[in-house]
C-alpha cells in the first residue's frame, strides 16, 4: 500500500518500524506525539528512526508540526514510513489496544497531512505491511475507518510471464543451463511466480543436475519433476511460513484460500488480493492454486494444525498425551521435524548476516563480531574463510552465541533472551537423531519451539 506524492530532490525520511517494543505499546495520542519528534528529526537531520524518538517528552503533534511550518528551512519535501504496520491494526497479535486506538491515530494523522498541503508542506506517506485487512473494511467496531482510501492498495506482485521467463532465462544462463520455454514455465509456475521461491526452486534444479556435461538443455518434464521434489521437501516448508503469516493476520483471506484449493469456484473481485500476493491465478475466468509450492505448503499447514501436539500454551493436549502413534506415523513427525529445523537453520544463518550488515555502527565489520562470539578453537577454523563460507560453517548453537552477544540488534526480534537461548538449546538436542526413546512431549516441545523461532526470524 503506497501513496507517494513526486517530490523534486531527495525528500527527508522518518522511518517507522511498528513492531518495534515501546511504539505498538503505545496508545494512539502518544504515538502521534512520536511521529511528530521523528518528523522533526528527520526534517533536520535527514534521516530519523522511531528508535531515536522513544521514551521522550515533547509537545503534542500540531504543535511540532506548527513549528515545521513556520520554519523556511523546514519546507522539503518529508517522507514517513510506516514499516510491519500490522502490528498498529485492529487484529495486531500482541498490541490489542490498538483496536481502539486504530481509528484515532489514523483520524489525527490524516488531518496532519491535509494540513501540511495547506501550508505547502510536501508531506508523503508509504505505509508497508503484510495485509491490507484494516486499510480495505468500512467499519471498525461500527465506526467508520478514518483510513479508509487515505492509503491506496498497492502490492508487490508476483513476476509477470514474460518477466519470470526471463529471470529464468538469464539465471540458467549462468549455471550452463538452458531451459525451453516449457520447461521455464513449468518453474514459473510451480513458485506462483514469485521471484524468491523461483530462486529457491531453480536453485534446487541446479543442484540435482550434474556439472559435468554442462552447458546441457533442461526439458520440462525433467524441471517438473524436480519441482515436485523440491516442493515435497523445501519448497512446503517456505511456503508453509508464508501461509502461517497470511491466516494470522487475516482468516477470511486464508479461508478463501483454502476453498479455492478444494475445488470452490469463487469471483475474481472476491480473490483479488489473493491474486495480488500470487497465491492463486486467474485463468479462463476461473480462480485456480496452479502452484504446486501453494498447494504442498497448505497441506502441511493443514496436518500441523490437525495433529499439533501442542495446546496455544504450549501445552501437550489431552488427546495426544492418550494417542499411540505406528511406526509410520512416527516417522512422519520426525521427518517434518528435521526437515523445519534445517530450513530454520539456513534461514537463521541468513537471518544474523543481515541483521548484523544493517545494524552494526560505522567501524564494526560484522564478520568480526561473528568471529568474535565463538570460542578460540573455533575462531582459528574459520579464521580466512570468505563470509559466505564462514556463515556455512557455523553450528547451530554458534548461532545462538552471536545472537546472544550482540543482543542489542537482535533483541526487537526475539525480545525474551532467555526464551531464545532455550529454543536453541533444545533445537539442538535433536530427539529424531539419536537412538533414546522420544516421547509426544519430546515432539511437541521441538515443534514449539521451531514455530516460535520461525514465526520472530520470518519477521
Amino acid at each position: 500500500m503506497i501513496d507517494l506524492a513526486s517530490v523534486a530532490g531527495a525528500p527527508k525520511v522518518a522511518m517507522i518500524d511498528c513492531s518495534l517494543r515501546g511504539f505498538n505499546e503505545m496508545n494512539a495520542s502518544t504515538a502521534l506525539k512520536a511521529v511528530a519528534r521523528l518528523a522533526r528529526l528527520a526534517s533536520q537531520q535527514g534521516y530519523a528512526h522511531i528508535s531515536q524518538t522513544l521514551g521522550r517528552s515533547d509537545n503534542d503533534i500540531m504543535t511540532t508540526f506548527d513549528a515545521l511550518w513556520s520554519s523556511p528551512t523546514a519546507k522539503a519535501p518529508l517522507l514517513i514510513v510506516f514499516d510491519e504496520v500490522d502490528y498498529i491494526t485492529p487484529d495486531s497479535p500482541i498490541s490489542t489496544h490498538w483496536r481502539e486506538e486504530f481509528n484515532e491515530f489514523w483520524r489525527e494523522f490524516r488531518a496532519l497531512v491535509q494540513e501540511s498541503k495547506r501550508h505547502d508542506l510536501t508531506l508523503s506517506v508509504l505505509v508497508s505491511g503484510v495485509s491490507s485487512q484494516s486499510f480495505r473494511i468500512a467499519e471498525i467496531d461500527g465506526v467508520e475507518n478514518s483510513v479508509l482510501h487515505f492509503v491506496p492498495e498497492d502490492y508487490l506482485s508476483p513476476f509477470a510471464e514474460q518477466a519470470a521467463d526471463a529471470m529464468i532465462n538469464a539465471l540458467g544462463k549462468r549455471c550452463g543451463l538452458a531451459f525451453t520455454r516449457d520447461a521455464r514455465e513449468a518453474l514459473a509456475q510451480a513458485s506462483a511466480y514469485l521471484p524468491y521461491w523461483i530462486r529457491m526452486a531453480g536453485s534446487y534444479v541446479h543442484r540435482h543436475i550434474e556439472v559435468e556435461g554442462r552447458p546441457a538443455e533442461v526439458d520440462a518434464r525433467l524441471v517438473s519433476q524436480l519441482c515436485n521434489e523440491f516442493a515435497e521437501t523445501e519448497g512446503a516448508e517456505i511456503s508453509r511460513v508464508a501461509l502461517q503469516n497470511l491466516k494470522r493476520v487475516d482468516q477470511p483471506m486464508f479461508d478463501l484460500l483454502l476453498r479455492v484449493a478444494g475445488g470452490e469456484l469463487v469471483n475474481a473481485r472476491q480473490a483479488r488480493p489473493l491474486v495480488n500476493y500470487g497465491l492463486v491465478r486467474q485463468r479462463a475466468g476461473n480462480i485456480l492454486v496452479d502452484s504446486v509450492m501453494v498447494r504442498r505448503g497448505l497441506e502441511l499447514l493443514q496436518s500441523q494444525a490437525e495433529h499439533p501436539g501442542v495446546d496455544e500454551a504450549g501445552e501437550v493436549t489431552a488427546s495426544r498425551r492418550t494417542l499411540e502413534l505406528d511406526e509410520s506415523e512416527w516417522a512422519e513427525e520426525l521427518a517434518s521435524i528435521s526437515r523445519r529445523r534445517n530450513i530454520l537453520e539456513r534461514k537463521a544463518r541468513e537471518f544474523v548476516r543481515l541483521v548484523l550488515k544493517m545494524s552494526l555502527p560505522t567501524g564494526r565489520d560484522w564478520v568480526t563480531a561473528v568471529t568474535s562470539a565463538l570460542v578460540e578453537r573455533r575462531r582459528e577454523e574459520c579464521a580466512g574463510l570468505a563470509p559466505d563460507a564462514l556463515m556455512s560453517k557455523l553450528y547451530w548453537l554458534e548461532l545462538s552465541a552471536i545472537i546472544g552477544r550482540e543482543w542489542l540488534h537482535f533483541e526487537r526480534f526475539f525480545q525474551d533472551k532467555k526464551r531464545l537461548l532455550g529454543a536453541f538449546s533444545l533445537l539442538n538436542e535433536r530427539p529424531d537423531a539419536h537412538a533414546k526413546d522420544i516421547d509426544l512431549a519430546d515432539v511437541a516441545l521441538q515443534r514449539r519451539e521451531l514455530t516460535w523461532l520461525e514465526e520472530r526470524i520470518a519477521q
